[in-house]
């Protein structure tokens, strides 16, 4: 009798072991899953926040800036005083802005005056930064037309540009041109021969008041830098514009000699 009672003593010494260990050893379970749940918070450093912070600081300055930079408008002169100019965009919107003894004048990337400024012209107006109707420059932009001369007749001259279309061109007293380096006249342009002339677009829209023409194909400026006639390249169409080769706000650089 006495030993049995001693098994059920050492029964119930390993049941409670077992317990104790297996309460133990969850402990231990437990504690590592909540070190493991218990993820570090990420470090950052301030070289980051710096950058970041400096980031923000340039985009909102350009923000700033934009306004500025944005202040131009094209169309055509449709009235002219000595202290506004009214244009009308390609959309059919009118606008007039003021003009003063500050405002600068160019035309085709050329100093010019207020009397260059003429009804009819196309022109692109730089507005004041700080008024959107104050305007800062004018550019006045020359029109031009260049193929082969199909005819003579008086004062018109009919070419065919490089897409085969017919274009006229309407001289006057005061067309000016040139050949090569030296000038000529209305009668060294003959059927056949190429030119490009340059001015602005007529009351009709449908041809060209020419205030120059170069007879002859053109050629590019001399490497030394040699400044010969203003002109254009062959058809009117020279180096990269804002819209591809040949277009946008130039046709080829000033300085082409026609030959």
């Amino acid at each position: 009798m006495y030993r049995t009672s001693k098994n059920k003593l050492a029964k119930r010494v390993g049941v409670s072991t077992i317990i104790a260990a297996g309460a133990i050893a969850s402990g231990v379970g437990i504690a590592g899953a909540s070190a493991q749940a218990s993820p570090k918070a990420p470090s950052v450093k301030a070289s980051t926040v710096a950058t970041s912070a400096s980031s923000t600081g340039a985009k909102q300055a350009r923000s700033a800036t934009l306004p500025a930079m944005m202040g131009r408008s094209g169309g055509t002169i449709t009235a002219l005083s000595s202290s506004s100019i009214t244009i009308l965009t390609p959309r059919g919107t009118s606008t007039t802005f003021r003009i003063d003894s500050s405002t600068a004048v160019t035309k085709d990337r050329l100093a010019a005056t207020f009397a260059d400024l003429a009804i009819g012209e196309h022109v692109r107006i730089m507005t004041s930064s700080t008024s959107a109707t104050d305007a800062a420059r004018i550019e006045i932009e020359l029109a031009r037309v260049a193929g082969t001369v199909v005819s003579v007749s008086g004062n018109t001259i009919t070419v065919s540009d490089r897409d085969g279309f017919y274009r006229t061109i309407t001289v006057g007293a005061s067309t000016t041109y040139t050949k090569g380096a030296a000038s000529a006249s209305l009668s060294d342009v003959t059927s056949g021969t190429f030119i490009m002339a340059e001015g602005a677009v007529d009351a009709n829209h449908t041809s060209l008041d020419a205030s120059a023409v170069g007879i002859g194909q053109p050629s590019a400026p001399s490497a030394s830098g040699t400044t010969l006639a203003p002109g254009m390249y062959p058809q009117g169409m020279g180096g990269p514009g804002k819209g591809g080769p040949g277009m946008g706000d130039g046709f080829g650089p000033a300085g082409a000699r026609f030959n």
